[in-house]
């Protein structure tokens, strides 16, 4: 099975997502083995992207069984502690077996399983903030121009050059610590040489960064260009919003 039917339902119920990275083989397959497919929906269609995909038979059986597993791991390491959790707080441990949302107030995501098939749900663009992790918004413009100007390849729908780029890169240097893996450096490489060969795509793209980076956008933009990727977040530490 694909993942054609889900963007298909989608698609007929009018639903307007994208599919903001690693899309490459899709509906096919994921890049990675058994990858996560991201889907961004716009804020007020999240709830009825959720349904459809769950009337498409994603659920969230897998994810509970990893959060059992992990916690099983935990009472071969610490079983004192897994033991009074299990028998003076036992909401905490109902929580642990529900908590498939990893929602804050600002941006909900839910993470839906269909045998190896993993959808991965978002309502907005964030980054996990260097102080606690905690997913923060990009500024509404980027998301939004995402959506808005969404390309359909095939089923479904991906982003255009310069919103893919000003998504890869954060994600890399926020979700990944600073590290940029091959696939992503390849399609960096690849989609600057798009973005600076085309003036609108070009003005764009510098907005994101601006927006996203904030006093930094000039330094990250340089080091996109010199194909410095890994030397991003390190640069970024020299500024305060960092």
């Amino acid at each position: 099975m694909t993942y054609a039917d889900v963007f298909r339902r989608l698609n007929a119920a009018e639903i307007e997502y994208v599919i903001p990275r690693k899309y490459d083989h899709l509906p096919q397959r994921t890049v990675d083995e058994n990858g996560d497919v991201d889907v961004i929906f716009e804020e007020s269609q999240y709830e009825r992207g959720v349904d459809v995909c769950k009337a498409a038979g994603f659920g969230n059986t897998k994810t509970r069984s990893r959060q059992l597993s992990k916690l099983g791991r935990q009472a071969i390491r610490k079983p004192v502690t897994a033991a009074r959790l299990a028998a003076t707080d036992q909401q905490a441990l109902v929580a642990i077996v529900k908590r498939t949302d990893t929602s804050n107030r600002r941006h909900r995501n839910l993470k839906l399983d269909r045998g190896t098939q993993r959808l991965d749900l978002r309502d907005n663009l964030a980054y996990k903030s260097p102080m606690n992790d905690k997913r923060i918004p990009v500024h509404p413009s980027v998301t939004e121009r995402m959506l808005s100007e969404r390309e359909e390849k095939d089923c479904f729908y991906a982003p255009e050059p310069c919103d893919e780029l000003a998504h890869i890169v954060p994600h890399c240097v926020f979700d990944k610590k600073g590290n940029f893996p091959p696939y992503y450096r390849d399609r960096c490489r690849l989609l600057f040489e798009t973005v600076q060969s085309d003036d609108e795509q070009y003005t764009v793209f510098r907005d994101h960064l601006e927006k996203i980076f904030f006093e930094a956008d000039d330094v990250v933009l340089e080091l996109i260009r010199e194909e410095r990727y890994g030397d991003i977040a390190a640069e970024l530490l020299k500024y305060h919003e960092y």
